[in-house]
C-alpha cells in the first residue's frame, strides 16, 4: 500500500499511475514539481523563497529654525528613524510657499542625528516655508514650518577658540563668527591685563562660519592676560565671553639645572 508523508500542507501531491507507490516531501513553496507515471514512484521538489520583504521608510522631524537673519537662516531637522536602510540622505525643501521649490544639499545621517543647514539668498522681512526630507527605503517628509526673516541686519554672534602657540612673550588668539547678522562683519580681539582690556587687534572681514586669528606680542612672561573676541556689523558690535591666558615662565639655565630640568 503506498505511503504519503506530509510535514506541513500538501500542495499538488505526486502519485503513481498504474498502482505504483508514491511519496511527498514538502517544506515551503513548491517549485517545478516532478512526477513519474506508469507504475513508477514519484516525488515533489520544494524550495524556500523569500518574496518582497517589507522595509520601513525613514521617519524625520522638521525642527524650528536655529537662527534667522535678514538674508540667511539656519534650518534644523532630526532623523528619528532610518527605517530599513541606514544611513539616510537628509536635507530640506524650502521656499516662499508650501510648494517650496528650493532644496539644500543632503547629508548622510543615522537615527537620532540632527542636520542643521544654512540657507542664503533670502529677502528681508519675508515669510518662508521649509520641511525636512529623509531618503532611505523610500522618501519621508517632516511637517511644514515657517519663519520670517529679519527686516534689517541684526547683531552678530561670535565665540573664542583655545589659544595656540602660547609662549613667554606672544600667543595666538582664535575666534569664530557664528552668525554675521545678515552682512559681513569686522572681527578681532580686545586684550589686556584685566577686563578693561585696553588693546585691540586689527579687524578682519568675515562672514558666518569663518574663523579668524591674531598674534598678540609684547607680553610679559609668567603673566595672566584677559581677552575676548568682537564682531561688528551695521546693527552694532557683539562680544564673546571673557577668557584668560597665562604666558610661559622664563627660567635661567642655572635654575633649570638646579631643579633637574635640564
Amino acid at each position: 500500500m503506498p505511503t504519503v508523508a506530509i510535514t506541513t500542507t500538501e500542495a499538488n501531491p505526486t502519485y503513481a499511475a498504474g498502482g505504483g507507490g508514491g511519496r511527498v516531501t514538502q517544506t515551503e513553496t513548491e517549485g517545478n514539481p516532478t512526477w513519474f507515471g506508469e507504475g513508477g514512484g514519484g516525488w515533489n521538489a520544494f524550495i524556500e523563497t523569500e518574496i518582497n520583504p517589507v522595509l520601513a521608510a525613514p521617519e524625520v522631524t522638521t525642527d524650528p529654525a536655529l537662527w534667522i537673519g535678514p538674508l540667511s537662516a539656519t534650518l534644523d531637522g532630526t532623523l528619528d528613524s532610518g527605517g530599513g536602510i541606514q544611513p539616510c540622505e537628509c536635507g530640506f525643501e524650502w521656499g516662499e510657499t508650501d510648494a517650496y521649490g528650493e532644496t539644500t544639499p543632503t547629508e548622510r545621517k543615522e537615527t537620532g542625528d540632527e542636520f542643521p543647514q544654512l540657507i542664503t539668498g533670502l529677502l528681508p522681512d519675508t515669510l518662508y516655508h521649509f520641511r525636512a526630507v529623509a531618503t532611505g527605503f523610500g522618501t519621508s517628509y517632516g511637517a511644514d514650518r515657517t519663519f520670517t526673516t529679519a527686516a534689517v541686519a541684526i547683531l552678530p554672534t561670535v565665540t573664542i577658540d583655545p589659544v595656540t602657540e602660547r609662549g613667554a612673550v606672544a600667543a595666538t588668539l582664535n575666534g569664530v563668527l557664528r552668525q554675521d547678522g545678515g552682512e559681513a562683519c569686522l572681527c578681532g580681539f580686545e586684550w589686556g591685563l584685566n577686563t578693561g582690556y585696553g588693546t585691540t587687534t586689527p579687524p578682519q572681514t568675515k562672514t558666518t562660519g569663518e574663523t579668524f586669528s591674531q598674534v598678540i606680542a609684547g607680553l610679559v612672561a609668567g603673566t595672566i592676560y584677559h581677552f575676548r573676541a568682537f564682531a561688528t556689523n551695521s546693527a552694532g558690535t557683539s562680544y564673546s565671553a571673557d577668557a584668560t591666558l597665562a604666558t610661559a615662565q622664563v627660567i635661567s639655565r642655572a635654575f633649570a639645572l638646579a631643579r633637574g630640568q635640564l
